[in-house]
């Protein structure tokens, strides 16, 4: 690559990903899709260190007969992470409310805070559907 690169006289030529990720980045730091982000990386980082909360997710997968996936955390360093996080949601979003709404798992309170407004789960989807 170099090489040809040399040969045709091209100074510089940016990765198409790097590009990619940084156009993703600055999207993503908008106000909204990073209080979005955030509800969503709590609820994903709560889902994976409860373990109570992950065996009940399951149980709910195989009652709502949704795929048996876990969910993603996304990573600063990949691109797609964030979308691959976001669209994950979306998919098991039935089974992750059942978990916080689950009698005796937690108090209402708590579950509110695990909880994505009507709001957030519109821009998901229109992110992921669009």
């Amino acid at each position: 690559m170099d090489v040809c690169i040399r040969e045709i006289g091209v100074k510089r030529i940016r990765c198409f990903g790097h590009s990619l990720q940084l156009a993703e980045k600055a999207g993503f730091k908008l106000s909204f899709m990073d209080k979005m982000l955030g509800s969503a990386r709590r609820i994903v980082t709560f889902f994976n260190r409860s373990t109570v909360a992950n065996n009940c997710f399951k149980e709910k997968q195989k009652q709502l007969n949704l795929p048996q996936h876990k969910l993603i955390q996304d990573c600063a360093t990949r691109w797609n992470s964030a979308y691959l996080m976001i669209h994950r949601l979306l998919e098991q979003r039935l089974a992750i409310f059942a978990v916080i709404h689950e009698p005796g798992l937690m108090k209402p309170s708590d579950a509110r805070s695990y909880e994505l407004s009507d709001k957030d789960w519109s821009l998901i989807y229109g992110i992921i559907c669009s």
